[in-house]
Order: C-alpha cells, then sequence, then structure tokens
C-alpha cells in the first residue's frame, strides 16, 4: 500500500508557510521519498480537490473565485493516478479548505467514496493536521477575514446561518475541534491521523518545518530553501476594528493603508486585542467540548489550554473610544478626499475658461 498524506490545516496553523516549502523543495523532498503532488495543485495548495467536495454539496460561495465543476470523485483519481507512477515514495497534498468538509452534512459519505476509490489503487490515506485553542484560532481567523476585506458581519456562506454578529462568517469547524477533526478520525482511523498541535514561532522559527517534516522521517538541512517573510503576515491587533470600520464605510483601499500605517506609527496600544461583542454560550460550550474530546482521543498528548476565555467578553471603554476615533478619521479622510475632487474639477473649470 503507497501512502498518501492529506495536510487538511487547518486554517492560520502555519500552512502557507508549509506549503510554500513544500513546493519550492518539491526536488529534494522527492529525493528523500516524499512528492508533493503536482495534480491540482494551484498556489502552492491543492484547495481544488477541497473544493470540488464543498461544490457537491452545494456550497456556491468558494474562495479565490472557484468555479471548476469537475466532479470530486474524478479530481481525487486524477490524483491517484498520479501516485501510481511512483509507488516507492510517499505522497502529500495539502489545504486548509478541507476543514471545511466538517460544515458538510454528509461529510461522512464523501470521505469514505474518497476512501473506497483511493483503495483500489492500493492506495492509504493519512489525514495531518495542526491545531491551537479555539481562543487563539478565531481571533486569529478574525483577523484574516478583516485583511480578506471580508466585513465579519457577513455570512459570505449562503449555506451557513450567522452565528451571531461579529462572528457571523466564523464557521463551527473555526471553533469546534470535533467538528472540523472528527469526520477525518471516523473514515479513515484514529491511528491513521496525526494530531499536532500548533505553537506559532514559541518553540523557533524553523519549528514548524522540521516538526512537519518528521512526519516522513526527513531532516531538515542546510539543502533546503526558505521563504524569506511571513507569506501570510497579520494585521496589528491594535488597529483591526479601525480597518473593519473603515471597510463598512467604502473608503478607498489607499486611504485605508494611509490611516493603517499612520495609527501604527503614533499607537502605544498595539498589545490590546480586538473584544468581540457578542454573548452566545454555544460557541463556548462548543469549543471546550470539542477540546476535551481532542485530548481523549488523543491520550492526553495534545492538550489546548484556555480554550475559549475570555473570547466572548464585552467591549472595554478604550474600545469604545477606539471605535469614535475611527469615525472621526474617517470622516477626515473622506472629506480630505472630497477636497481633492474638488480641487481638481475647480482647476478643469479655470482652463475651460481661460481658452
Amino acid at each position: 500500500m503507497t501512502n498518501l498524506y492529506v495536510h487538511i490545516g487547518h486554517y492560520k496553523t502555519g500552512t502557507t508557510v508549509l506549503q510554500q516549502f513544500m513546493e519550492v523543495n518539491s526536488d529534494i523532498l522527492k529525493d528523500n521519498g516524499l512528492v508533493y503532488i503536482q495534480t491540482w495543485r494551484n498556489h502552492s495548495k491543492h484547495s481544488r480537490l477541497a473544493f470540488s467536495i464543498l461544490r457537491e454539496e452545494g456550497f456556491s460561495h468558494l474562495m479565490y473565485g472557484y468555479n471548476d465543476d469537475t466532479y470530486y470523485l474524478d479530481a481525487w483519481e486524477d490524483v491517484f493516478k498520479e501516485v501510481t507512477e511512483n509507488q516507492d515514495k510517499d505522497f502529500l497534498i495539502s489545504s486548509e479548505e478541507f476543514m471545511r468538509v466538517g460544515e458538510t452534512k454528509r461529510n461522512i459519505e464523501y470521505l469514505t467514496k474518497i476512501k473506497d476509490l483511493a483503495s483500489k489503487y492500493n492506495i492509504v490515506i493519512k489525514p495531518i493536521v495542526y491545531l491551537r485553542s479555539p481562543k487563539e484560532h478565531i481571533l486569529s481567523w478574525y483577523n484574516q477575514l478583516v485583511k480578506m476585506k471580508k466585513d465579519p458581519t457577513v455570512n459570505i456562506d449562503c449555506q451557513l446561518p450567522p452565528l451571531h454578529n461579529s462572528l457571523g462568517v466564523v464557521e463551527g469547524v473555526h471553533y469546534d475541534i470535533k467538528k472540523a477533526v472528527k469526520p477525518w478520525v471516523d473514515v479513515f482511523g484514529q491511528g491513521n491521523i496525526y494530531i499536532k498541535e500548533y505553537f506559532g514561532k514559541k518553540k523557533g522559527s524553523t519549528y514548524l518545518i522540521e516538526d512537519f517534516l518528521s512526519i516522513f522521517d526527513i531532516e531538515l538541512t542546510e539543502n533546503y530553501q526558505f521563504i524569506q517573510g511571513d507569506p501570510n503576515p497579520r494585521l496589528d491587533d491594535s488597529i483591526l476594528f479601525m480597518v473593519r470600520n473603515m471597510m463598512n464605510l467604502d473608503l478607498p483601499q489607499g486611504s485605508i493603508d494611509y490611516v493603517y500605517n499612520s495609527w501604527i506609527n503614533f499607537s502605544h496600544k498595539s498589545d490590546k486585542l480586538v473584544s468581540f461583542n457578542v454573548d452566545n454560550d454555544k460557541v463556548e460550550n462548543d469549543a471546550l467540548s470539542s477540546v476535551e474530546w481532542l485530548e481523549e482521543i488523543t491520550n492526553g498528548e495534545v492538550q489546548l489550554q484556555g480554550a475559549m476565555d475570555g473570547i466572548l467578553s464585552k467591549p472595554s471603554s478604550d474600545h469604545e473610544m477606539l471605535k469614535l476615533n475611527t469615525f472621526l478619521y474617517t470622516e477626515l479622510i473622506k472629506t480630505r478626499n472630497e477636497i481633492r475632487q474638488l480641487k481638481k474639477m475647480f482647476k478643469k473649470l479655470e482652463e475651460n475658461t481661460s481658452k
């Protein structure tokens, strides 16, 4: 049997770093017995394989403007055919979009059919997932949504109802680990899934890559290339609420960038995280319950502490002041832009009049 490892995420756990590393080092990895699948790979990842499942479920709003209507089993069979060409090696595909399979009603059916098809090619699928505490994850995903210009008060997936206000686009898989991971455990078996804790840079800048490669008994050496800088930098949390409000006021991106950079220059509150103005017991209960489930199936090896403590706290007075400052600042920028337009109009009128 040939091993096909499926790196399913989670979102905001260094997936982009790993994907870009695998792509730029695909040749040396292949020499070490690991093939980063070329089939259906785009922008260093295999999101189209995940999207094919979501489209089968009926999801109409997918990221990256994905519109390929290839049947999901046909897409996966393309991958299996590539695997059969080099059966003496291990194979890997990666996309954080696989986590959204947990949101589908027929997730067990989809994954089982993929597993059955793989077995016909003598392939065993082994999922890999990195996780962080739901508290850290929601904050990071909220940050990502704002950075992607997705207003977190609007539900971008028409198939799912908003959870509550600012968590409207935070699907269940973003705070309920069990919902996201359990379908993969149930179908492919607890003994075949690798569940890892994401530490960010707490254990060093190369720890994530070293830890990931250890799954395949590959050692990180100086022969590998590293991507310089953070491929997916996080917005400064102290200005996150301001950026979101400027988006809602339809300010031009140039103006948003100007305010963002200006705020960073004089702000001394960068350690102040945004608070969520929500009161939803279900989010906390599901998150805590999923962490307990995770500890149980890993025999206590993965423990995500502080799962949701304080995540749903009410806005502080500083937060309200920031909201006021946001409005005043954006109004000034809007006025500034209007004055510029008026100056251009007057200049044009003067030129036409003097002719």
